[in-house]
């Protein structure tokens, strides 16, 4: 998985997992984010930590899911940990399951877009954002999976554009600190971290 991608599936999935766990999740891209980058959530943490506290995650929310599988919101949050484990097969069957029952859920279609980006599928992925997109234009997380998708194709300009959408829907939550933690760093406004 690219960095980009495990910044905007950590980011996206963050309140997400946060809120079915009770816990706050730690968002910081495995691998460490290279000088330069800005900082995503909390402070510097260590590839192996994070890893930790993934498989953590992983095994509570399994546990949860396996207890109460109709619970959507617990099946959205495991396959956004398995996204961000590399588990796409399994992270794409729950996401499936998720619009098995609610066809047009925004976070389970932008997070399957990334899965089939994380597969190479770009044109699969584009389809899906713009789905979400053309239906609800202020959906954040499509923005920002957006952002990510040009990023990745060589498409700063776009990009730019795309997380700046999705900063300004709603600038307090992670995803719009996140996104305008980039758009800074492109516009040459953030300062290398140690």
């Amino acid at each position: 998985m690219t960095l980009a991608l495990l910044v905007a599936v950590s980011m996206a999935a963050a309140a997400t997992l946060g809120a079915t766990t009770g816990t706050k999740v730690k968002t910081e891209a495995t691998p460490s984010l290279p000088a330069g980058h800005p900082q995503v959530e909390g402070d510097a943490q260590t590839a192996a930590g994070d890893q930790e506290d993934y498989s953590a995650m992983v095994a509570d929310l399994e546990n949860k899911h396996q207890r109460d599988p109709a619970d959507l919101d617990t099946t959205l949050a495991l396959a956004d940990a398995y996204l961000m484990n590399d588990r796409d097969d399994e992270a794409l069957k729950l996401y499936d399951q998720v619009l098995a029952r609610r066809p047009n859920d925004p976070h389970a279609q932008a997070q399957s877009a990334m899965v089939w980006h994380a597969r190479g599928d770009d044109a699969r992925a584009h389809t899906l954002l713009d789905t979400v997109l053309a239906r609800d234009p202020g959906c954040q997380i499509a923005h920002y999976d957006l952002a990510i998708l040009c990023y990745s194709q060589d498409n700063a300009a776009q990009a730019r554009e795309e997380w700046q959408r999705a900063a300004a829907i709603d600038p307090q939550s992670r995803l719009g600190r996140s996104a305008q933690g980039f758009v800074d760093l492109m516009d040459g406004k953030t300062t290398p971290q140690p």
